[in-house]
């Protein structure tokens, strides 16, 4: 079988995407002898919302019986006086193949919460709406904080001077105006050669500044073509990004004059009261 990484960037995403679709012998699960205690104990200790229950304690060599859930604990523990047994409490879960496609199954996920994962004859992971919800966070976070840092880099590319030419074998309509930049590209050129850095960049070295730029760029084309990020590439573009917030939000020209001035108030308040009190 493919696995999902060799696939071209291209193909459908499928449920195996999702690493909680591929537990193997790391499923947790109960046979169905156990106790609701048993249950509610596993799920606390691992932050379960739900489990598979098995009709004997045979590893992959039993049959599914379905899944206790925390609300399906309480509706079995409504309908009786005593304490209900496991099975008493299972519910049925949407059952999908490991190769189905992921948005697809969506659907399925979202409208009972989890799906269990079925594969070469037995269940091997369970998706729920949590582990839906954290991979397609993951996945669409590097797209936001892209064209975030664009928005911030036209911010800074708007309060150039003038007209900056971006290339000098370009002809008079390959140049950029306040803010007009076309590309991330053209913005990054603009800076690198803008005569005013020192005016709207205040104390910052632009070599590194520019150096950092293309090297996010980069990835960003690279993400655009197919190719997934690794977690450290999307920290570095993080810090770029809070990097570049700062540099949007620079102190008031006039921070330092209020700042002396509330220092005179003080002062002056507390001269009066020192003559106050000496009266």
């Amino acid at each position: 079988m493919t696995t999902d990484e060799s696939r071209s960037p291209n193909y459908p995403l499928s449920i195996t995407s999702i690493p909680s679709s591929s537990l193997g012998r790391n499923l947790i699960w109960l046979p169905a002898h156990r106790s609701i205690e048993s249950a509610t104990t596993l799920m606390q200790l691992h932050k379960y919302s739900q489990m598979p229950v098995f009709d004997s304690d045979k590893p992959f060599m039993c049959k599914l019986l379905g899944v206790i859930t925390w609300q399906s604990i309480a509706g079995a523990r409504l309908r009786k006086k005593s304490e209900p047994k496991l099975v008493e409490a299972l519910v049925k879960l949407p059952v999908v193949e490991r190769d189905d496609e992921l948005f697809a199954a969506i659907p399925r996920i979202m409208e009972a919460e989890a799906v269990l994962v079925h594969h070469q004859g037995q269940i091997d992971g369970i998706v729920t709406a949590y582990d839906l919800s954290k991979f397609l966070a993951n996945r669409l976070e590097p797209f936001l904080i892209f064209n975030e840092i664009e928005i911030h880099l036209r911010a800074l590319v708007g309060q150039l001077r003038g007209e900056r030419e971006l290339d000098q074998d370009s002809g008079p309509t390959d140049s950029v105006s306040r803010g007009k930049c076309r590309t991330m590209g053209q913005c990054i050129q603009a800076l690198e050669r803008a005569e005013d850095w020192s005016q709207i960049v205040l104390h910052q070295d632009r070599e590194i500044v520019i150096r950092e730029l293309k090297i996010m760029s980069a990835q960003r084309n690279d993400l655009m073509h197919g190719r997934r990020l690794e977690l450290v590439d999307i920290d570095r573009h993080r810090h770029l990004l809070d990097y570049l917030r700062d540099l949007a939000s620079p102190p008031h020209p006039d921070s330092e004059l209020i700042g002396l001035v509330k220092m005179w108030e003080v002062d002056a308040l507390a001269r009066t009261a020192s003559r106050e009190s000496q009266r």
